[in-house]
């Protein structure tokens, strides 16, 4: 089925093509998620309409604007071919670069990077961030070692962030998806997956109601399963 985009293409024969920066990898994240025909995407991010109607980001690396020319059926998705009619390269930055369902410039470092500096949008501080994050510290420094840097992170994340938390750091969640995490990680087949590839293969970990198979409502709500790790259940 025709993409949303690939109609308005049809429609508008035009497109802009924007360069991210490696500071900027939130942008990125936020596009990159499935949107509603009726949800604007751009209602929250800085940008422009040029005198043509295309809608421009702030603050790019650099940008094409392209008059659409022709679309070919390549497998399940469309390729649609344009002529570029201006360009500006905008700043001198590092582009952001996205290959093999990972992000190549610094791999998921940028994702790191931006939550270990604070500056990763708490939006975008997900249950699968959470999982992004365990994943890429387990695989650089093991389970042992990465346990308390996860736990350090969320617990430093969610004080910075304090005023707009939900839900409060809960050892016993945390701990629960390092171990699922670790369990689907050893019995992986294919030793060096990106992260998105290993999510995936194991989908189940995105089933926020998997913990109810191991703990109660009950045990999960208090203040002890908070602090200490809860003894699991047989599921």
């Amino acid at each position: 089925m025709p993409s949303r985009l690939h109609n308005l293409l049809l429609r508008t024969k035009k497109f802009a093509i924007q360069v991210l920066s490696e500071q900027q990898v939130h942008y990125s994240l936020h596009f990159s998620k499935h949107c509603e025909e009726d949800i604007d995407q751009f209602a929250n991010i800085p940008h422009h309409i040029d005198s043509h109607g295309n809608v421009l980001l702030t603050d790019m690396v650099a940008l094409l604007v392209c008059k659409a020319q022709a679309a070919h059926l390549v497998g399940d998705h469309y390729l649609w071919l344009g002529n570029v009619e201006m360009a500006w390269h905008c700043k001198n930055a590092e582009p952001l670069l996205y290959w093999r369902r990972t992000y190549r410039s610094l791999g998921d470092e940028l994702f790191l990077k931006a939550f270990e500096e604070l500056t990763l949008p708490y939006e975008y501080w997900d249950h699968e961030a959470h999982l992004r994050l365990a994943w890429n510290y387990i695989k650089e420094y093991g389970k042992e070692a990465a346990t308390p840097l996860v736990k350090s992170g969320i617990q430093k994340f969610n004080e910075v962030n304090k005023d707009k938390v939900k839900r409060d750091y809960h050892e016993t969640v945390t701990i629960f998806y390092i171990e699922l995490i670790c369990l689907a990680m050893n019995e992986s087949k294919v030793a060096q997956l990106s992260f998105d590839d290993f999510l995936l293969s194991n989908k189940h970990l995105l089933d926020r109601n998997l913990l109810f198979e191991y703990y109660s409502p009950d045990m999960l709500s208090s203040q002890q399963a908070r602090i200490r790790l809860a003894i699991l259940r047989t599921p």
